[in-house]
């Protein structure tokens, strides 16, 4: 299936382009004449008494390596797909051949159950924002504010007003330098530490006021408040009960209850009149209103389940369903982007692994269009060898350049050359010239006055025939290939 070189050629690809790549193996640009003719004028014998030295002079030429094989014309995309749900078809719109673009609607099924459960979940999500709802919502609001004044009230009784308030102080600058510390860090800076510290001093301040409101909480607030007056037996006395850790643990409680419950509260109402809840809002009625939106997103999703839409543009290659078909949820619709540039999947053998890579061009022969050659580009190489009956095959991704001026079917077949290598006004020399001393390093017998001189080279390309010489002789050089004994 390829050879790796230009001049191997299977009979079947016999065009007058392959012929001359059979007899020259490359096409040598040298007085005009092709590179085999020139190489046999230029071969002389020089004769010794017992043998002729075989030589050739180097020209100018061009040589190219291919790696020949086989591909397919290809989809540069291609989508299967179907339905998402089952139903009943009621409108097939696409048919085989069309040219569809990405978001074309192709088919329907019928959505008369969809459109009920849309009209359900519309009215369920209606119930949590009419004026009604709106109303009691504010309302909630108020009562949860009215609250909050109440439980603060029972608190600031039971611990003084003072209290509460530097108590408020307090947890105001923690919360103050928690958020001047997590910006420092993030973006550190002089002003970001001299921030930091002024939070510091401020929590500073107010842990100070916070302790003396606790001392004249204990020195004057109990004993002027919590005042009263006990009889035991018929003496009457005056005693300070101040309440109890579990009455102000109460107290707590329920001011912080209060003050969550205004919170989700107004959460809750400015869902509902705008739509959108603040980040981070909780509750159970924002609960609740957040699954109506849901469920009326998945009834207008299950709307649009009933409809098929194009994924991607090309021409539809098969549809598996016709009006009144009952179908369920899969692949029933192939489109393919045949759109040219045209791409080809090809196939090489393994011993040509060295002469493929990404960026290398190709010339592509369709079957359809035998005397016409196409150049393309490799787009990828698979980095493992594909395996059938027995032999491997390197595998890969061609695209053509250009458009061609015909549409071919998908799977058209056709015959690639891969240059792996190319190298124009060349220096080149028979392969028989060279010799190799080395691992990389090579030489070749130079005729100097007559006598063979060794000369080091640096080569470049070759093929089964010549080599380019980048470095080491000039053109006219005349090299040795070998020796004939003689009688």
């Amino acid at each position: 299936m390829s050879t790796s070189h230009k001049q191997s050629i299977t009979l079947k690809w016999f065009t007058p382009k392959r012929i001359l790549a059979i007899v020259a193996g490359v096409v040598v640009i040298a007085g005009g004449g092709t590179a085999y003719a020139l190489w046999r004028k230029s071969q002389a014998a020089v004769p010794t008494a017992e043998s002729v030295v075989q030589t050739a002079t180097v020209q100018r030429g061009n040589l190219q390596l291919f790696a020949t094989g086989t591909g397919t014309l290809i989809a540069g995309a291609e989508a299967t797909f179907g339905f998402d749900i089952s139903g009943t078809v009621v409108e097939v719109i696409a048919k085989v051949g069309d040219m569809v673009d990405a978001g074309d609607l192709l088919a329907r099924l019928d959505d008369t159950d969809a459109q009920k459960q849309y009209l359900q979940a519309q009215r369920a999500l209606g119930e949590f924002t009419s004026p009604a709802a709106i109303s009691s919502a504010e309302l909630a609001v108020a009562e949860a504010k009215v609250a909050v004044v109440n439980t603060k009230a029972t608190l600031a009784y039971l611990i003084s007003p003072d209290v509460v308030y530097w108590e408020e102080r307090v947890a105001d600058a923690e919360t103050a330098l928690k958020l001047a510390q997590v910006e420092a860090a993030a973006n550190p800076s002089a002003d970001a530490d001299k921030k930091v510290k002024s939070a510091e001093q401020l929590l500073q301040v107010c842990k100070n006021y916070l302790a003396q409101a606790w001392l004249d909480y204990w020195n004057d607030y109990v004993p002027d408040t919590f005042l009263t007056t006990v009889t035991e037996g018929r003496e009457i006395k005056k005693q300070v009960i101040p309440p109890s850790d579990e009455n102000v643990a109460a107290a707590r409680a329920n001011y912080e209850l209060a003050k969550r419950t205004l919170q989700e509260a107004e959460w809750y109402l400015t869902a509902i009149t705008t739509g959108t809840a603040p980040e981070g809002a909780t509750g159970a009625g924002l609960a609740a209103y957040e699954q109506a939106q849901e469920n009326l997103e998945a009834a207008q999703d299950a709307i649009d389940a009933t409809n098929l839409y194009a994924p991607i543009h090309g021409t539809v290659m098969s549809v598996g369903f016709q009006p009144g078909d009952a179908v369920a949820s899969g692949a029933t619709v192939t489109i393919s982007d045949l759109d040219q540039p045209y791409q080809l999947e090809i196939y090489l053998d393994e011993s040509d692994w060295g002469n493929i890579r990404a960026g290398y061009p190709v010339e592509v022969t369709f079957d359809l269009l035998p005397e016409k050659v196409y150049i393309g580009t490799v787009l990828s190489v698979d980095p493992g060898l594909m395996s059938t009956s027995g032999s491997a095959y390197i595998h890969a991704y061609v695209k053509l350049n250009t458009e061609i001026d015909m549409d071919l079917p998908l799977g058209t077949g056709a015959s690639v050359d891969v240059i792996g290598g190319q190298a124009d006004n060349a220096l080149l020399i028979p392969v028989e010239a060279l010799h190799e001393i080395a691992d990389g390093k090579y030489a070749v017998f130079l005729l100097v006055d007559g006598e063979p001189k060794m000369r080091m080279v640096e080569i470049g390309i070759q093929d089964l025939i010549y080599v380019e010489v980048k470095s080491g002789l000039d053109e006219g050089d005349v090299v040795t290939t070998g020796i004939t004994e003689t009688s």
